[in-house]
């Protein structure tokens, strides 16, 4: 199982880096929110900007495994990463997927 505390520090990470990007790029737009929804295998990081949702990214509860989202619903078939690492991947708008 994961632990909370390494889901919500990621949720953090990728909120801060999302907002150093928006007042880089974007200074007259508001950066996006972000949330998780809990399912039984998954977790849904979910990025709100105004009144659009979208799903960020899936959070594989037993190990932190990272998966971009094929779906609404589902993720992707492969891993892009783990929570647990020392440089997790931050999924932004610019560059999808960053190492």
């Amino acid at each position: 199982m994961v632990d909370q505390s390494k889901l919500l520090e990621y949720l953090n990470i990728t909120r801060i880096k999302h907002q150093q990007e928006y007042a880089e790029k974007y200074p007259n737009l508001a950066p996006p929110q972000f949330s998780i929804n809990f399912g039984k295998k998954y977790g849904k990081v979910i990025r709100q900007s105004g009144s659009s949702r979208s799903v960020h990214c899936f959070v594989d509860l037993s190990n932190g495994d990272l998966y971009k989202a094929a779906t609404w619903k589902a993720p992707a078939k492969h891993v892009r990463g783990n929570i647990s690492d020392d440089n997790p991947p931050i999924f932004s708008k610019d560059f999808y997927i960053k190492y």
